[in-house]
């Protein structure tokens, strides 16, 4: 996929810590992000760029830790995953395995 340039800056702008090519050589983790932190017009943006499958995946596969309360609660619903705000699922949490 050839990267447009405003897909590049955000990739810069909102995994800071990464390039930007390793941060879209894992999509879902950059996706997720940018909906958990990103302004409305970069969102929107990036949803018109990708596509709602993206968005989609990103919120049924999600990064742990990525995602807070307010944006797991939006993006379910504005996605259309559920029908009130009643119905959102609890945010995903990392599993620690112990060895005894």
């Amino acid at each position: 996929m050839k990267f447009d340039n405003k897909f590049l800056k955000m990739a810069q702008k909102y995994v800071w810590w990464k390039t930007p090519q390793e941060t879209l050589s894992n999509q879902n983790h950059f996706v997720a992000q940018v909906m958990t932190i990103g302004t409305l017009d970069d969102c929107f943006w990036l949803l018109d760029f990708l596509g709602a499958p993206a968005f989609v995946d990103a919120i049924k596969n999600p990064p742990i830790g990525v995602f807070n309360n307010r944006a797991w609660a939006f993006w379910h619903y504005k996605l259309g995953l559920i029908e009130t705000w009643e119905k959102v699922p609890g945010l995903p949490k990392r599993k620690m395995e112990v060895e005894c």
